[in-house]
């Protein structure tokens, strides 16, 4: 019997190395769909959280910045899973 995916959620540390790799929020997810296929791709309120931490702890007011944006870019690009 073959395995269905019936969708991604996307951890934190896929998204994190996505930026460290100055990549945007849409090509990370254009990588993502490139491997696993056109199957739904949802945030973990968790996980935006662990993002937001991160621009807490940027060290620069440029990486501060940088992370702020690529927040806000994901929540406009992958739709948040509330349950």
């Amino acid at each position: 019997m073959d395995a269905t995916l019936l969708g991604v959620v996307l951890d934190s540390s896929v998204l994190i190395a996505a930026e460290r790799r100055k990549l945007t929020p849409a090509q990370a997810v254009e990588s993502l769909q490139h491997n696993v296929g056109e199957v739904p791709i949802v945030l973990c309120a968790l996980t935006i959280a662990e993002i937001g931490h991160g621009i807490y702890r940027a060290t620069t007011e440029q990486m501060r910045t940088r992370r702020r944006t690529f927040l806000d870019e994901l929540k406009a690009t992958v739709p948040i899973n509330l349950s």
